[in-house]
């Protein structure tokens, strides 16, 4: 018996193998359709709904029992439902300090950060890509191990770069839902997260699910989990693990398949991928009445920047009733899906750190500044969870008058030198690239000859003042008969004042100025406070004179 099952397995392993890797060797290098993918990843809709992991795994039993297609759409509802509620409680955000729009341009194709603060992206949309798997493979790995895989990759990769950061290291934070449909759908989801002391992070979803309609009762269970070093770290390197699990059962039929992809990467100077190695493993289990097929794969695949070549083929086990007939199909399959898994999971990390997501520039703008002057701007670019300072090479262009000297700096740290135009009421953005193997960031800079100095003058009852401020557009601070306020700076923004008789509150304000920057306008400033023991409320009126630049 023993040598039977040994021969069962060197059969299987030189049959399964060839197909496996006539399939995996004929998708091409980097110049093939892997490197395309960062292209091809699908836009997020914001006003679609919400993505089923269960109802993927019920895809790929249906094409054992068709019966259970009816139960896709209540669990679809109530998986989409949970995942709401549980992401709701999840008690981070994306990188509070970053707009909805700045965090969008961060994740580049997959812009789902602007709407991660409201709801979940979803797995079901076009994808050209996939085109390619569809007819490749018999059986429900085709379609539930690639095109679902695929978009649950998606989404927990660009989860785990939106939401960690704001974790603090060392930490992790977990958020639940369970919901029940209409239809009778139940789902119990829930999402771990977190950030650990050596800069790896983890990102984790799982949502367990039944329905029953008609006498047909299934159940599903489905998860993924992302671990590792998404940002690459001094030495150009990253390393991490993404795993997805698609199951469901009714009755005597189930249907499970487990994808594993460990993907290490060097990125070079440019912060483009040099190289990278993958182990993928894949195990497709199908059981109905007496048949229990079961085959679990394994293949490293090498990215020289150039070429993919494989290696290190092997059966890492199977059932009894497994043969090169039933397994081959499944093993293709899923070992097809691991690959487009991984790579899509190191598409979107390339997307993050070359988008800001790991690097960030350390520069103060010159502002107003007087005409003919000279501002020098000290540059560095740091890490933005190690903070620690990583030599880069810094572009600098200019946009406006007049110049910015050097260019170029070859490696960060370094000063820029400003100098400004020798007219008034001139403006300049100085835009910054930094580039290094640990990713790129940028920051814009401005400057301008004028037109941000202004005398104000104006207030509220016994609160006046007549102020010269150099910049509006930065914190500025209004002097008066009564109180001293501290003003956020900007066309718009907040106030806080204290005073005599224990004079304080708070409120906010907008400038108007209908002709421009530089010209007259207006402020008008409303809030409540209390002095001496008594409080108010009202609105201020100011009046903006231009004048001369002033430091």
């Amino acid at each position: 018996m023993k040598n039977a099952k040994l021969m069962l397995s060197v059969l299987l392993l030189l049959a399964v193998s060839s197909s496996s890797c006539k399939l995996l060797s004929s998708q091409g290098g980097s110049g093939d359709r892997y490197s395309k993918i960062i292209d091809q990843l699908p836009k997020y809709d914001p006003n679609a709904p919400p993505p089923s992991p269960g109802a993927a795994a019920l895809r790929g039993l249906a094409v054992l029992e068709p019966r259970v297609a009816e139960l896709e759409r209540s669990i679809e509802a109530a998986e989409r439902a949970a995942i709401k509620t549980g992401l709701a409680k999840l008690p981070t955000k994306p990188t509070a300090s970053e707009s909805k729009e700045k965090i969008s341009q961060r994740t580049g194709e997959l812009p789902f950060a602007a709407a991660a603060f409201d709801s979940p992206p979803i797995f079901g949309t076009s994808f050209p890509l996939l085109a390619f798997w569809q007819g490749q493979a018999d059986g429900p790995a085709t379609m539930a191990g690639a095109t679902d895989s695929l978009f649950i990759t998606a989404v927990v990769s660009a989860w785990n770069d939106l939401f960690t950061p704001d974790v603090p290291a060392g930490a992790s934070v977990s958020g639940a839902g369970k919901e029940k449909e209409a239809a009778g759908g139940v789902s119990d989801f829930s999402a771990n997260l977190g950030r650990n002391p050596d800069g790896s992070t983890n990102f984790g979803i799982g949502i367990k699910s039944e329905a029953e309609k008609n006498g047909v009762k299934a159940t599903t269970d489905a998860s993924a989990q992302l671990n590792g070093w998404r940002c690459p770290n001094a030495e150009g390197q990253v390393s991490f693990t993404i795993k997805v699990r698609l199951g469901a059962e009714t009755g005597g039929t189930g249907y499970l398949q487990e994808l594993t992809a460990f993907i290490r990467a060097v990125v070079n100077d440019n912060a483009e991928v040099e190289s990278s190695t993958m182990d993928l493993v894949q195990g497709t289990r199908q059981v109905k009445g007496d048949s229990h097929v079961y085959i679990e794969t394994g293949v490293t695949m090498k990215n020289d920047g150039a070429n993919d070549t494989e290696s290190n083929f092997h059966v890492v086990r199977h059932s009894q009733q497994a043969t090169e007939k039933n397994s081959r199909p499944l093993s293709e399959a899923g070992l097809g899906a691991a690959h487009l898994m991984g790579q899509t999971a190191l598409a979107m990390a390339k997307g993050n750190w070359k988008n800001g997501g790991c690097v960030k520039i350390e520069a103060t703008s010159p502002g107003s500044v007087a005409p003919s002057s000279t501002t020098s701007i000290p540059v560095t670019v740091r890490h933005r969870f190690e903070n620690s300072e990583v030599p880069s090479k810094l572009d600098a262009a200019l946009s406006g008058g007049k110049s910015v000297d050097p260019t170029t700096i070859a490696k960060t740290r370094g000063t820029l030198t400003y100098t400004a135009p020798g007219e008034t009421g001139q403006s300049a953005t100085i835009n910054l690239t930094a580039t290094s193997r640990r990713g790129i960031a940028t920051l814009d800079l401005t400057a301008s000859t004028g037109g941000a100095a202004y005398q104000i003058v104006g207030g509220l009852d016994d609160w006046q003042t007549n102020t010269r401020v150099c910049d509006i557009m930065k914190p500025f601070t209004l002097t008066g008969t009564c109180c001293t306020m501290q003003v956020s700076g900007g066309l718009s923004g907040t106030y806080t004042y204290t005073g005599i008789f224990n004079a304080q509150g708070s409120g906010t304000y907008t400038i108007s100025l209908p002709d421009g920057l530089g010209k007259p306008g207006t402020m008008t400033g409303g809030g409540s406070g209390s002095a001496g023991g008594a409080t108010g409320s009202g609105t201020e009126k100011y009046t903006l004179t231009p004048i001369e630049p002033c430091q």
